[in-house]
């Protein structure tokens, strides 16, 4: 190996060596910064440390929607601030912590306005489908492919081959899980961020109720305490409608506990779906049992019955402040509690 004599040379080859080192240094400096600002770090590690979790959602799913290479970076910051925020949720004040939580509900995709009607009215036991692969092209927050003949509200198809389209024929894919659709097959989605539930109501004018519900998704991945899960899914659908799904005793409720109020618990409650449905259900049975009891006389003496309080019950803090946000979007009242039921001595 021959070595560099000259003393000049030498040093212009140091100096292009320092040049081209000190633009690389700067040139990485630049990129780390600019995927800080392209993450909106600093603007979601501020909304968590205001309590204001729905808005830390909000700008995470946006983010990593349009940025797909910042999500580790935006979960673990996610995790790390939120965690930090609700450790005082052990002293039961859940409320408190989130008090400046503006709600700022992330809503899932809107499916076409006949689609429901389409899958419960349609003959054909073929009308609803899920491949996993649509559902994540077409309904997916995630999805960059919101171009024409993607979208839900698209009535073209992107080209002759009809999977490639987010409806078959005549027959539309259904983002919304509800009860005639197959879509709960591809519960739990494991990286939404929000997601519709609808449910079949008995004794009621209106024949569903809608429910927009938020879950940590991919900011927890694989975590099951942050995610709506298939078993909460046909709960949800059973407590809706407890006649029709055999369980009438939950209306039995009002006779059985005339003095005292009585008092539904859920066990590791996750996002809190049940027992936000168990709300509004018993919610919207009492109210009718009380109109249908009104005096049509001049006696204005009434029984007053307490509406049942319900508590949704978990170990981890998040999940309990996922529980108050889709609580808050319900307009329900559903009271929350740190509980390890696993553990109880």
């Amino acid at each position: 190996m021959s070595c560099i004599k000259n003393p000049i040379i030498a040093l212009l080859i140091s100096k292009s060596f320092f040049i081209k080192t000190f633009i690389l240094v700067v040139v990485i400096v630049i990129t780390t910064a600019g995927e800080i600002k392209v993450c909106k770090e600093e603007e979601i590690s501020k909304a968590i440390k205001s309590g204001d979790l729905s808005l830390a959602r909000f700008i995470a799913n946006d983010v990593v929607k349009n940025h797909p290479n910042c999500e580790s970076d935006v979960s673990r910051l996610y995790v790390f601030e939120s965690d930090n925020l609700l450790k005082r949720e052990k002293n039961n004040d859940i409320d408190v912590v989130l008090s400046r939580d503006n709600m700022m509900v992330l809503e899932a995709k809107i499916d076409h306005k006949h689609c429901w009607s389409w899958n419960n009215n349609s003959t054909n036991k073929n009308s609803v489908f899920i491949p996993a692969d649509l559902w994540d092209r077409c309904c997916s927050q995630l999805s960059l492919q919101d171009s024409p003949g993607l979208g839900l509200l698209s009535h073209h198809q992107l080209n002759n081959n009809n999977e490639m389209s987010c409806y078959r024929g005549n027959n539309r894919l259904c983002c919304d899980f509800f009860h005639g659709s197959s879509s709960y097959l591809h519960l739990p989605v494991l990286r939404e961020l929000a997601l519709r539930l609808r449910v079949k109501i008995e004794m009621s004018e209106v024949e569903e109720e809608i429910y927009n519900l938020q879950q940590d998704g991919f900011l927890r991945r694989y975590d099951t305490a942050g995610i709506f899960w298939p078993t909460a899914y046909l709960l949800s659908l059973c407590i809706a409608s407890p006649e029709a799904c055999g369980i009438p005793e939950i209306y039995l409720t009002k006779s059985n506990h005339r003095k005292q109020q009585p008092i539904a618990v859920e066990l590791g409650a996750g996002i809190g779906v049940p027992s936000i449905v168990l709300a509004r259900t018993l919610q919207r049975y009492y109210h009718q049992q009380m109109m249908q009891q009104r005096p049509t006389s001049t006696n204005n003496t009434t029984t007053t019955t307490k509406h049942p309080f319900v508590v949704a019950t978990d170990k981890a803090p998040y999940a309990l402040a996922l529980t108050r946000a889709n609580t808050h979007a319900s307009k329900v009242s559903v009271a929350t509690s740190h509980l390890d039921h696993f553990n109880l001595t």
